[in-house]
């Protein structure tokens, strides 16, 4: 966890003024030479997850692992508060910039949530699981996740790499990196995950776990991360997780 502060610290610092406009949905995926998701592929992610979530006007949600602030921000006209938790203080920074009005932004980690039991109707957790390597870490985040949800309350945990799909997720994240490579002037501080290590993980590994808890849980494809127009809008080598706490 100390790494990865230290990498969206950096990241955060670098982005914060040149760059804050140009963090679309999360500053780690973006490209400082001008990378910019289409308007078509933001307002798809966003349904997608909509979907997921089931928000409602009187819910209060959470993004952990908010990142750059504009998950957030882009969920907040469908339910009564939102709140941002982020490993990184930077990243916090980068999102007050982006929401600067009535924001409640937290500094913490999702394996030891600084939070109180049953706080939130919503929990949203973003490509987050996608830089855990430790299967002890993911656990203990989904037991936090867990405690902090309300009885009846609903989490998305999206963007989870699948170890059995490993090979296909190879060959669009290659084929993602070459379209950005003739379609933009990509430099030296491209950033977008197609550099960044992913953690495969197994499905059967969280339906065991969850059924060991006796925890509700629905399984989907995930939206495409690198979805450009034309392209299915969900891919099966990432799956998102949906949690159903009992009323």
């Amino acid at each position: 966890m100390r790494k990865l502060r230290t990498i969206f610290n950096d990241w955060g610092n670098r982005t914060q003024r040149t760059y804050i406009h140009k963090q679309w949905v999360l500053s780690k995926w973006e490209v400082l030479d001008g990378i910019d998701w289409p308007v078509e592929k933001v307002k798809l992610l966003f349904q997608n997850i909509r979907d997921g979530l089931k928000p409602a006007r009187f819910h209060s949600l959470i993004d952990i692992g908010c990142g750059g602030g504009w998950i957030q921000k882009g969920l907040k006209p469908y339910v009564k508060q939102t709140a941002g938790l982020d490993i990184s203080l930077e990243m916090l920074r980068n999102a007050h910039l982006v929401s600067p009005r009535k924001t409640n932004l937290i500094c913490g980690n999702v394996c030891e949530l600084p939070l109180r039991d049953k706080s939130f109707d919503r929990i949203l957790c973003y490509f987050v699981f996608i830089n855990f390597g430790d299967p002890k870490d993911i656990i203990k985040a989904i037991l936090e996740i867990i405690r902090i949800l309300k009885n009846g309350g609903r989490a998305l945990i999206g963007q989870i790499p699948d170890r059995n799909f490993s090979s296909q997720y190879d060959t669009a994240k290659k084929e993602y990196l070459e379209y950005c490579r003739k379609n933009f002037q990509v430099g030296k501080n491209i950033r977008d995950i197609c550099l960044v290590p992913v953690h495969p993980l197994d499905r059967k590994f969280f339906t065991a776990f969850l059924e060991k808890f006796n925890i509700p849980y629905e399984i989907r494809n995930s939206f495409n991360p690198f979805y450009r127009a034309g392209e299915p809008e969900t891919v099966e080598w990432r799956f998102d997780l949906i949690l159903q706490k009992k009323k």
